[in-house]
């Protein structure tokens, strides 16, 4: 009995090596997103949560370009480094182009959002980042972000799947 389980359980294992249930989808050849970090502005805003106490957040623009696909969103993830004191720190970031999580009260900009990502065509995103509290009481440029970076960017198709997709230019 035992060792027809095991012949069973070694059957099982060695179909599901060859044949995976899902296996990763791939962009097409020549698929990259193109990220350009235009500007930076650090102005006042009230606090974007209870027991966060920055008064000022960062707001950065970028300009993005798909080719060779399309997709409902793209997700972006990269790495801030915010001034000091207490030290200039890397921060992680990550942002979308169908979402706004943050949405900081009377900054004065207007955080868009995209109901999708056409091949070729050219958009520009707003988001906004806070500083940690880390960085309090935020007096000059205290908390401003100083240095960017986008490491990863992942493509969104239809039915929410996950592909990553090659970038041209992270910063």
């Amino acid at each position: 009995m035992k060792s027809g389980v095991a012949v069973l359980l070694a059957l099982f294992l060695v179909a599901c090596e060859r044949f995976p249930v899902n296996p990763p989808k791939a962009m097409p050849p020549g698929s990259t997103v193109s990220v350009q970090f235009l500007s930076s502005d650090y102005v006042e805003a009230e606090p974007a949560a209870e027991g966060l106490v920055a008064d000022k957040v960062n707001i950065l623009s970028f300009a993005i370009r798909a080719e060779n696909f399309q997709a409902k969103a793209l997700e972006f993830y990269g790495k801030v480094v915010i001034e000091g004191p207490p030290d200039a720190r890397q921060h992680s970031i990550q942002f979308r182009t169908d979402d706004v999580v943050v949405d900081p009260p009377n900054t004065g900009y207007t955080f868009n959002t995209l109901d999708s990502v056409a091949t070729g065509c050219n958009y520009v995103l707003v988001r906004p980042k806070y500083p940690t509290n880390e960085y309090s009481p935020f007096t000059g440029t205290q908390g401003k972000i100083i240095e960017l970076t986008i490491t990863e960017v992942w493509a969104y198709d239809q039915d929410g799947n996950r592909i990553s997709v090659t970038i041209e230019n992270g910063q």
